[in-house]
């Protein structure tokens, strides 16, 4: 039950928070709440700070059209916010987080 509450206060905390970044850092610890609740280990999950320096190159977009649909990064002007957000082997999903327009 701890989960389920968790995940219902960050949506209603991600609804209500103004800030762009604190939006995104919410929006990734959701995403990891939900992994966690699939049973993805708090040890091979990533914090914010982790998941965003791990950003997909410009390489990973199959066209400059396709790049503009991401929000631009928040660190780095020549990538977009789009990662692998979870990926161990162990498992038999994988986890990539994308930040659309």
């Amino acid at each position: 039950m701890y989960q389920e509450e968790k995940i219902k206060s960050l949506i209603t905390d991600l609804y209500k928070e103004p800030d762009r970044d604190n939006s995104l850092d919410i929006a990734i610890e959701l995403a990891n709440t939900l992994l966690h609740t699939l049973g993805a280990p708090l040890e091979s999950l990533k914090n914010p700070e982790e998941a965003l320096e791990e950003a997909y190159p410009f390489s990973y977009f199959k066209n400059q059209k396709m790049e503009t649909w991401f929000e631009k990064h928040r660190f780095y002007d020549d990538a977009r916010t789009a990662f692998k957000l979870f990926d161990d082997n162990q498992y038999v999903y994988e986890s990539s987080f994308y930040w659309m327009n």
